[in-house]
């Protein structure tokens, strides 16, 4: 999961600003870099992401729905506003803050409600297994699974790298192929830089 965050924040590429990236861990701690994409096709090597740590689950629900709500007041109707959820997912849909464990959920609803009165674009990009059950009229979804399944994760290296999930994985491969860019694929095995692939990628999220 820390593989798909650190990708998705460089492949959106907000300015810190206009940004919130957080999480119960510490990924700065972790002194690792994050490695996407299966032992048998092209990798890409991604750098631990600037982010905020909020250990505390609770105190993490309550300062995600804040910000969005912040972040709703000072856009316009031409704006779109991008929400990330990255972790784990229960089968009635709620998304787990902190471990699979963890009694502290977020709920669509809760989302829905954050961004009530928000007249532009929201598109909300969620790893969790049945990330499928956060469909609604207030966002465009790209889920990492159906409402009944689960997401599926590529092996960790023997090297000891954690290589993201499918999903995320397929969305830069997407994104990579529309400006003739390498992205994961059958070939060989280099280990390229991550910004080879920035420059052309948000182009295509920002349309």
């Amino acid at each position: 999961m820390a593989t798909d965050f650190a990708v998705l924040q460089y492949l959106l590429g907000a300015p810190p600003g206009n940004s919130f990236w957080a999480s119960c861990i510490n990924l700065d701690k972790l002194k690792i870099e994050f490695l996407i994409g299966d032992r048998h096709c092209d990798r890409v090597i991604f750098p631990a992401p600037p982010s905020r740590c909020v250990k505390n689950p609770k105190r993490l629900k309550k300062r995600f729905l804040e910000e969005v709500r912040s972040r709703k007041s000072s856009l316009t109707a031409t704006d779109t506003l991008f929400v990330v959820l990255v972790g784990h997912g229960r089968e009635d849909g709620g998304f787990c803050i902190g471990s699979v464990n963890s009694d502290v959920v977020l709920l669509k609803h809760n989302l829905e409600l954050a961004l009530e009165g928000f007249e532009g674009t929201t598109i909300v990009i969620s790893t969790a297994c049945f990330s499928g059950q956060w469909d609604s009229e207030r966002w465009t979804l790209l889920a990492g699974a159906e409402k009944d399944k689960e997401s599926v994760s590529i092996s960790k290296s023997a090297s000891g790298h954690c290589r993201g999930g499918i999903f995320v994985t397929s969305l830069m491969a997407a994104q990579a192929e529309k400006y003739g860019v390498l992205a994961p694929s059958c070939g060989p095995l280099p280990f390229l830089d991550h910004r080879s692939l920035l420059v052309h990628l948000v182009r295509s999220w920002r349309g």
